[in-house]
């Protein structure tokens, strides 16, 4: 039997009482446990920078982490930079090779904008 723990993750300032195995990655748990789907799973090696996060206000690759690490700390999901202004900080970790950063970052700042006037 595989022993499994409750951790509550706080994630854009919100709490997630969950329910996970000790080997379950931080990406997983966001996406599966939490339903924050905006954090993506990319080459699971931490050298893309799709599953990027930040954690305590230091960018980290979530496929990297646990999700037991992450108990106590503040999680920011893309879904998330809705509220603060490091966009371009939070972007300079993911790797991209075929379309270039301005689209992304135009792109990212519309979903932003939309966000912002929605609430």
């Amino acid at each position: 039997m595989i022993e499994k723990f409750d951790i509550t993750l706080n994630i854009n300032g919100r709490d997630y009482p969950i329910r996970v195995e000790a080997r379950k990655t931080l990406v997983d748990a966001i996406r599966d446990d939490c339903g924050q789907t905006g954090t993506h799973i990319g080459c699971e090696h931490g050298i893309c920078g799709t599953c990027t996060v930040i954690v305590d206000e230091e960018a980290v690759r979530s496929c990297l982490m646990f999700a037991v690490q992450a108990q106590g700390k503040k999680i920011r999901t893309v879904e998330g930079l809705a509220n603060g202004d490091e966009l371009l900080d939070v972007l300079a970790s993911n790797l991209c090779r075929c379309t270039g950063y301005q689209n992304i970052i135009k792109a990212v700042q519309a979903a932003r904008d939309e966000m912002r006037g929605a609430r």
